[in-house]
């Protein structure tokens, strides 16, 4: 299995158990919800974050790795301290950082030779993307024999409410505390 396919495979375990579930993915929207809507946190996977997922499953197989994670948010460097992820994660550098290293080095990386990035699915690629971890529990459950949609297969209905930007989290985490999310999946 792909690194990747295993965090939505946590997610639809965790899905599963909740029944009613808000994404872990982000570090931002936890701490949001830990401050704004504590009441609700139980609803919050316990999975932890694509990043830290990945880090542990290639520690595991190589426990002398270094592992830097480099991304757009510097909220990964908050949760970079996390006494959950600490043991897998060495290192969070943003975009930013990682050209001001270069540019340190004087690398200029439209010479280096490309190479394909293959090594996950499109759902295991599309997480950070608004709707994307929705999608891909979908696809998930298909997977599975169940529908996901319609409720069809195993009695089942995913009713995936997408958020994008602090608003529409607002949002729908407020629905949520008032028993009025018209979904089960933020």
């Amino acid at each position: 299995m792909k690194e990747l396919e295993l965090v939505k495979q946590q997610a639809l375990k965790m899905f599963n158990k909740k029944g009613l579930l808000a994404s872990s993915c982000c570090p931002s929207f936890v701490d949001y919800v830990k401050k704004q809507f504590p009441k609700i946190l139980g609803n919050v996977s316990e999975n932890l974050s694509p990043m830290a997922e990945i880090a542990r499953c290639i520690k595991e197989k190589t426990p002398d790795c270094k592992i830097i994670f480099i991304g757009p948010c510097t909220a990964k460097k908050m949760e970079f301290q996390d006494p959950s992820v600490r043991p897998y994660i060495d290192g969070v550098i943003t975009f930013e950082e990682l050209q001001a290293l270069f540019d340190s080095k004087d690398i200029d990386i439209t010479q280096l030779p490309d190479d394909v990035l293959d090594n996950a699915s499109y759902y295991g690629r599309i997480f950070a993307r608004s709707g994307g971890l929705s999608d891909a529990v979908r696809q998930g459950l298909k997977e599975r024999g169940e529908n996901g949609e319609d409720g069809e297969s195993g009695g089942f209905e995913l009713k995936a409410v997408v958020c994008d930007g602090i608003e529409a989290c607002r949002t729908a985490l407020l629905q949520l505390s008032k028993n009025v999310l018209p979904g089960n999946f933020i």
